[in-house]
C-alpha cells in the first residue's frame, strides 16, 4: 500500500472487525435485545465521521502552530458528540416503541474501538511527518 495512505489502514482493519464481528454474533445480539442493522449503521457511521476528524487532525498537523492542533482535536471531539446525540435523537424518534437502548449503547462501544483507532492513525501520521 501507498506509504501516503497508510494512516486508513486502522479505519478499514476496525470496520471489518466489527462488521465481521457482528455478522458473527447476529444470533446472540438477537438475545441481548439488540438490533444488528442499528449497529452495522452505527458501524458506518463512526467510519465515516473518524475519516471526516482525523482529515481535519491530519490538516491542523501541517501547522506550525501547536494551538491549531489542540482546537482540532477539541473540534474533532465535539463534532462526534454533536453528531452522535443528533443521530441516536433521530432514531429515538423514528424507532418509536421498536427503540433499543442495547443498540445505542453497543453503538457507544464502537465509537469507542473507532476512538482507539483514530489515535493509531494520528499516530503514524505523526512518525511520517517526522
Amino acid at each position: 500500500m501507498n506509504p501516503a495512505y497508510r494512516f486508513l489502514l486502522p479505519f478499514v482493519y476496525m470496520f471489518i472487525s466489527v462488521t465481521c464481528l457482528l455478522s458473527l454474533l447476529r444470533k446472540t445480539l438477537v438475545t441481548w435485545e439488540m438490533n444488528y442493522q442499528v449497529l452495522q449503521l452505527a458501524n458506518l457511521f463512526f467510519l465515516l465521521v473518524s475519516l471526516l476528524v482525523f482529515f481535519i487532525l491530519k490538516k491542523s498537523m501541517a501547522s506550525s502552530n501547536s494551538h491549531v492542533f489542540i482546537r482540532s482535536v477539541m473540534a474533532g471531539m465535539m463534532l462526534k458528540m454533536f453528531l452522535t446525540v443528533i443521530i441516536v435523537l433521530v432514531y429515538a424518534l423514528s424507532s418509536g416503541s421498536s427503540f433499543s437502548k442495547y443498540s445505542v449503547f453497543g453503538a457507544l462501544f464502537i465509537y469507542l474501538f473507532y476512538l482507539v483507532a483514530e489515535v493509531v492513525a494520528v499516530l503514524i501520521r505523526a512518525m511520517q511527518c517526522q
